[in-house]
């Protein structure tokens, strides 16, 4: 009798570990309709490639400029996407400006930008929903 028990829970507890594999995959999206980036920059020019969620399929690129009179973030779409939102900041404590559009199309920019300092350093995040 314990070995019909012991087969039983065997049997069961596979079922469970199926069960749970097959609602967890399901839960979870194979692709996001949108990709979010994190503050990069500093006190040069930086570029940063930014790609489908689980792919290395290129949406565009984002570019952070600075001179001494203004911070700028430039995203270069490489494929359609719907909706672009930028923003820049000079520090990691500053407040930023933002601005968004929708339906870039391949091979057109968008960029936001802050005029009007003596900046020594330019921090820019980006969105792209595709």
């Amino acid at each position: 009798m314990s070995k019909m028990v012991k087969i039983m829970k065997n049997k069961l507890m596979i079922a469970a570990m199926v069960a749970v594999m097959v609602f967890g995959t399901a839960m979870v999206p194979v692709h996001a309709a949108a990709v979010e980036t994190n503050y990069y920059g500093g006190g040069a020019t930086y570029t940063y490639y930014i790609r489908k969620s689980g792919s290395s399929a290129e949406l565009g690129y984002m570019r952070i400029t600075r001179t001494k009179s203004a911070i700028k973030n430039t995203f270069t779409a490489s494929n359609p996407c719907d909706k672009v939102t930028l923003w820049i900041r000079e520090s990691s404590t500053a407040s930023s400006v933002d601005d968004s559009i929708d339906d870039l199309v391949q091979g057109n920019t968008f960029s936001v930008s802050k005029n009007g300092r003596n900046y020594t350093a330019a921090y820019g995040k980006g969105r792209v929903e595709y």
